[in-house]
């Protein structure tokens, strides 16, 4: 079965795809005018002016950013950090960075175009790849090809990902048996699915700061009592990185692949799974959502996935593994990269306490992260098989029985199954992105002109020569009529 599943992965998660994600995101950096840096300011502002936002339809702007977040803070954040430093080595981080920084740009189009091409169903908006794909090209089968991949991905693939983070860790801590673990979560999860989008955002609004915050905070501990090795630390990520180090050069393209593999996983960038979230909130541009959408990926990477790196590298807690297998660097001696790895920082400062502390945020991290998969699992859902209620249950239903699997199964053949999904998503996310490119930059070049003139910006795709963004051609319609 592992041999199996290597080698789809190897098809699908080939070098130049890789290499081709960062490309994209540099073509989109340039397309959109440097957004990442020139509109950075305004990612904050939009963001603060965000948390006052009065809605009745639909959810604000920065619940929408949560309900993202939990998307991209899962198990990627912390064992996935992990296994591109034992396989990528330290170098590995600064190419999750750059892969970052380029993947804004990309988060950015994904976001805009999930807000142009939205979708009213009651007090709720849908949208995101599935609907922006076939209104936006025109082509109806690339939305439901994107549908088909998500669905797939989000109710089999990967959700044993996140439960199996879950359960080691917690039998790590606590030596509680696997399967009890897992069908502690599913149950968690079954009852707040219950509750929809509103519920879960609730819940979202509430769990990712206080997650965020605490690893957060740790890692500054960590920092802290380990100052004077800060440099080094630094020193020895971008010499990796760049094939400068004597332990590490060899392994630049390990670095690359690694790096940008796990970032994207990460951060989402590219996937179009976040769109789901983006395309939920009200807001009057689909610039402003976009932007926020944006810095999703700043906070998950630059900050989340850093703190993880930065906890391992300064305390020496992880090993690296060369592509032929053998080891490079072994500082702990029988240890598995994952989660393993920030326990061991952690314990190296409070002996005993690291396995608990991670055990606790790999849960957040983990099950907010396995509630969007619900979320965004029934939006495709109804995207391929129209407006019937028992959709969630069918979603909900086939992720218990996937989480449970996940929960006892090897990690090793859980996460590879998880990058198949992954990298079916992106392909084709990709593709419709690039098509859509010129949409995008209308939706850029207005936001600017309306800000520039002192404007609180307003989107009129029939101003902009943007067609089938029937929401809000009926917006504006409803408008002038009442003019």
């Amino acid at each position: 079965m592992q041999e199996i599943v290597d080698a789809i992965n190897g098809v699908i998660w080939n070098q130049w795809f890789i290499y081709g994600i960062v490309a994209v995101g540099a073509f989109f950096t340039i397309a959109f005018g440097g957004l990442q840096v020139r509109n950075f300011g305004a990612m904050v502002r939009e963001l603060r002016e965000s948390a006052t936002t009065d809605t009745g339809t639909g959810i604000k702007p920065l619940q929408a950013l949560l309900i993202s977040l939990s998307a991209r803070l899962g198990t990627g954040n912390i064992a996935g950090v992990a296994t591109a430093i034992a396989m990528g080595g330290p170098g590995a981080v600064v190419w999750m960075w750059i892969a970052a920084a380029l993947g804004m740009a990309t988060a950015f189009a994904e976001g805009a175009l999930a807000q142009v091409y939205k979708e009213r169903k009651g007090n709720e908006f849908r949208g995101g790849p599935g609907f922006y794909l076939s209104k936006g090209t025109g082509k109806e089968f690339l939305g439901l090809i994107y549908a088909v991949c998500i669905f797939l991905a989000y109710t089999v693939f990967v959700p044993g990902i996140q439960v199996n983070a879950i359960t080691q860790t917690a039998f790590h801590a606590w030596n509680i048996p696997l399967w009890v673990v897992a069908v502690v979560v599913v149950a968690l999860m079954i009852l707040i699915s219950a509750g929809g989008v509103r519920r879960f955002a609730n819940f979202s609004q509430a769990a990712v700061p206080f997650m965020a915050g605490a690893y957060v905070l740790a890692a500054l501990v960590l920092l802290i009592a380990n100052i004077g090795e800060i440099p080094h630390m630094f020193g020895l990520m971008f010499s990796s990185a760049f094939g400068q180090d004597a332990v590490f050069g060899g392994m630049i393209g390990a670095a690359i692949s690694w790096g940008v593999k796990r970032g994207v996983y990460s951060n989402e960038a590219g996937q179009g799974t976040a769109a789901h979230a983006a395309a939920a909130a009200n807001t009057s541009h689909p610039a402003k959502q976009g932007l926020i959408q944006s810095l999703g990926v700043f906070i998950d990477t630059w900050i989340l996935c850093s703190t993880t790196a930065f906890m391992i590298l300064v305390t020496n807690s992880y090993n690296v593994i060369g592509a032929d297998g053998q080891t490079v660097v072994e500082y702990l001696p029988g240890v598995q990269p994952g989660a393993a790895y920030p326990q061991a920082a952690v314990d190296s400062l409070v002996p005993g306490f690291g396995s608990s502390f991670v055990a606790i945020i790999v849960f957040f991290f983990a099950f907010t992260t396995l509630l969007y998969y619900v979320f965004a699992g029934e939006i495709n859902a109804h995207r391929l098989f129209g407006e019937k209620k028992f959709l969630r249950w069918v979603v909900v239903g086939t992720i218990a029985v996937m989480s449970l699997y996940g929960g006892v199964a090897e990690s090793t053949l859980v996460w590879a199954i998880g990058d198949i999904g992954v990298g079916l998503m992106t392909w084709v996310n990709m593709i419709g992105l690039v098509i859509l490119t010129p949409v995008v930059r209308k939706v850029i070049q207005d936001y600017r002109r309306q800000r520039n003139a002192g404007l609180d910006p307003v989107f009129d795709p029939v101003a902009l020569g943007i067609k089938n963004a029937t929401y809000w051609e009926e917006i504006r319609k409803s408008e002038a009529a009442v003019k």
